[in-house]
């Protein structure tokens, strides 16, 4: 089998393949430790990239849910390197129970617990990268608390969260 299907033994990107996505900084990084990475999406990017990816980068397209969801289940960390307003991705990662190392602005910040089920990096830099992935190793993240986390940003919670506060509104007038 090819290294990224074995168990918890490969880091995750997924997301377009445009510059504002950082997956430069992912591929580069992974590139230089030599560490085994799989990069799921498809964009501009992509040609480029791969002239910058380590031979343990594997580059595997868009792909079916199903498939997706198995890239996250088998994954030791997913990689969220840019600034988002919300961002799905780290939100799905940990719903599969895999922590997530997210740039620490933006929308991560509010889906993804520090310390508890992913980490955050303070710049957007190969070293503060590193660093992240060298401090995830010495947490003992438990994969329940991932999928617990994100359920808070589930449909059925989003709904009950909109009637309490349609309700309060309401018998406010």
């Amino acid at each position: 089998k090819p290294f990224y299907i074995k168990h918890r033994d490969y880091y995750l990107y997924v997301s377009r393949l445009v510059p504002y996505k950082k997956a430069d900084l992912v591929v580069n990084t992974f590139r230089k430790l030599n560490k085994p990475l799989v990069v799921v999406g498809e964009g501009t990017e992509r040609k480029k990239l791969e002239k910058l990816a380590g031979r343990k980068t594997a580059f595997v397209g868009v792909v079916s849910d199903e498939k997706l969801i198995q890239y996250y289940r088998h994954a030791t960390a997913t990689i969220f390197p840019q600034r988002e307003d919300f961002g799905i991705v780290p939100v799905e990662s940990q719903a599969c129970g895999t922590p997530v190392i997210a740039f620490g602005k933006g929308g991560a910040t509010e889906t993804v617990v520090d310390g508890e089920t992913g980490i955050f990096f303070r710049d957007q830099s190969e070293d503060s990268l590193i660093s992240a992935l060298e401090k995830l190793k010495t947490l003992k993240i438990n994969p329940q608390d991932c999928i617990k986390n994100a359920q808070k940003f589930s449909e059925q919670n989003f709904l009950r969260q909109f009637k309490l506060h349609f309700d309060k509104a309401y018998k406010l007038r």
